[in-house]
């Protein structure tokens, strides 16, 4: 091995050194870093080993929040906080308030609400 190709490689053991090194102390900050304690999101939903959605928790577009349960087929079951219900008969969509709490049959038909 010629004097030029010795020092370049060490040069490149160095240089690899300190990058090892520059990680290594990166890694361990990282590791110890706390925990985020708040997560922010337009919308979180919660899926089933099959990946259907089971649960949701969003904004509607006014801004009023809701929580919706779905059934195993995707369907919505219950409804806490606001949410958009039309009349059968008329076709009539009327809002409900923040606080309300809706439950639906397997059909999608209203089966209970409160207010």
């Amino acid at each position: 091995m010629s004097r030029i190709n010795w020092v370049v490689v060490v040069l490149v053991a160095c240089v690899s050194g300190m990058i090892g090194a520059v990680l290594s102390v990166q890694m361990r900050v990282l590791a110890g870093a706390p925990a985020q304690k708040v997560v922010k999101a337009g919308r979180f939903e919660v899926v089933d080993s099959r990946g259907k959605l089971r649960a949701m928790l969003s904004m509607m577009p006014d801004g009023r929040p809701v929580l919706s349960l779905h059934d195993k087929d995707g369907r919505i079951r219950a409804v806490l906080g606001a949410t958009e219900l039309e009349a059968i008969r008329t076709g009539e969509s009327t809002k409900t308030a923040e606080s309300s709490l809706v439950l639906f049959d397997k059909d999608g038909k209203v089966m209970w609400r409160a207010p």
